[in-house]
């Protein structure tokens, strides 16, 4: 009778437990369907246009996994919409702290030009999305992605992109941060670039690799994009790129510096690069009539000047200076090309 008494307290302690973790995950899974439910609500009532067709929960009992299907953003004041066809999302029930994603292996994102809709697909081999929370702000986002094909109306044939890598890491609030204390670090690895037929052919059309670190300081309002920038450049607010270095055919660049915004909203940078090959992008410039042969001439000189033999007999700009300071980009003493202000 004892033994039998022992077995039957085990079974009902057993029956309980599981009774009460599978109330839980439908009670879990219940709560994420209404939090994604809220959030589009909250985020149609500011105007960010948020649709899907429908939300379904599975993984029991191990995982939470959420499918989206369908789902169409459209952002507010830009004539930007992105869509998928599905949209996943697992996480631990015992732990919401950390979120995966899985994109869908097809993207849309359409726009608007000159009343002409532009549409853009982006195809993926394989990826995930990895997203790290601190109680209601996130932290950290990795992202990975490889085999990336992009199609888009400037041209027949796609751009293709080995292997994407972006890790952005919160460090403090957005809306109370020191200027000597970053706010956001972020690095981004670009491996294995395949420019369509006509884009960079002077230089080459396969880009080896893209490595950016960076470090953003000031403060981040919640307000619409164009004033949020405003606001955090009259703050004092500045990028701080650690790392840029790249390699693009003959041209192998690394640089560090910092950038900004200038009061017409046109990036403002001081950067020092390191800069071997030039001489080929100097004859790319002229071969695409970027810049004048005479404004090249003289650059070619003064870099051949300035620039210092490495053991191989090419020669390697040291700590030339890359501006961009009233909408005009210039390499040392040569001005490349204008830039644009910032719009939304």
């Amino acid at each position: 009778m004892a033994f039998l008494s022992v077995v039957t307290i085990t079974l009902i302690v057993f029956s309980t437990v599981i009774f009460g973790y599978t109330t839980y995950w439908y009670i879990a899974a219940s709560e994420i369907t209404k939090r994604i439910n809220e959030w589009a609500s909250v985020q149609n009532t500011l105007g960010n246009k948020i649709v899907y067709e429908d939300i379904s929960t599975r993984g029991f009992p191990l995982n939470l996994d959420i499918q989206i299907e369908n789902p169409e953003i459209e952002i507010s004041d830009s004539d930007l919409i992105i869509a998928t066809k599905r949209f996943h999302i697992s996480l631990e029930p015992w732990n919401f702290r950390r979120i995966n994603i899985t994109p869908n292996k097809e993207t849309w994102a359409k726009t608007t030009n000159n009343g002409l809709i532009e549409t853009y697909l982006i195809k993926l081999g394989s990826g995930r999305v990895e997203i790290t929370r601190d109680g209601k702000y996130l932290r950290d986002i990795h992202t990975q992605l490889f085999d990336i094909s992009l199609e888009s109306p400037i041209s027949i044939e796609p751009t293709l992109v080995s292997y994407l890598q972006l890790k952005i890491q919160v460090l403090g609030s957005h809306k109370s941060q020191e200027l000597n204390t970053p706010l956001v670090n972020t690095t981004l690895n670009l491996e294995k670039i395949v420019l369509p037929d006509g884009f960079g052919e002077d230089m080459g059309e396969y880009i080896d690799h893209l490595d950016i670190s960076t470090s953003l300081f000031g403060t981040i309002s919640d307000d619409e994009p164009k004033n949020t920038m405003k606001k955090w450049r009259d703050s004092g607010g500045f990028l701080e790129i650690n790392s840029l270095r790249g390699r693009w055919g003959p041209l192998e660049l690394e640089a560090s510096g910092t950038m900004t915004l200038d009061e017409h909203e046109r990036p403002l940078a001081a950067i020092a690069a390191d800069v071997t090959g030039y001489g080929d992008m100097i004859d790319a410039l002229i071969m695409s009539n970027a810049i004048p042969l005479g404004d090249a001439f003289i650059a070619k000189v003064a870099f051949n000047m300035l620039a210092e033999e490495k053991p191989d007999g090419s020669r390697q700009l040291n700590a030339i200076p890359l501006t961009i300071q009233d909408g005009i980009l210039s390499v040392g003493p040569m001005n490349v090309t204008s830039v644009d202000p910032i719009t939304f």
